[in-house]
């Protein structure tokens, strides 16, 4: 898993961008590899803190298209980008979902153990 936590500071207030910002979450959810993302705000400064399912991913979202339309936003300045390897195993006994894939291997495996463990 790969972290990022992205900010921008906003000369929007938040109410007035309630729809776009709507709008930016839906489009998110379709996102490659995207487990989580967390919506931000101290002040005028907003953001997102993301949790992917791998850095490939986060990178092709950092050159994708939703991140284009936000930095083109001119209401949007001083973006930061922190990137963090995510420590997986913690993260995951704490409440971060498994990838997708993850989960679904690790369940097709356990079946397998039951499986190949026999009847009981």
């Amino acid at each position: 898993m790969y972290a990022m936590l992205i900010t921008f500071q906003s000369a929007t207030d938040l109410d007035s961008l309630a729809g776009q910002f709507s709008e930016y979450a839906r489009a998110l959810r379709g996102a490659e590899g995207l487990i989580l993302a967390t919506w931000i705000q101290d002040g005028p400064a907003l953001g997102r803190f993301y949790v992917f399912a791998s850095r490939r991913a986060a990178e092709e979202y950092l050159a994708g298209d939703l991140m284009a339309d936000l930095t083109a936003n001119t209401a949007f300045t001083q973006f930061h980008i922190r990137r963090y390897a995510v420590l997986a195993e913690l993260s995951c006994m704490t409440g971060t979902p498994r990838p997708l894939a993850t989960r679904q291997l690790g369940k097709e495996a356990s079946m397998l153990r039951r499986l190949s463990s026999g009847p009981r």
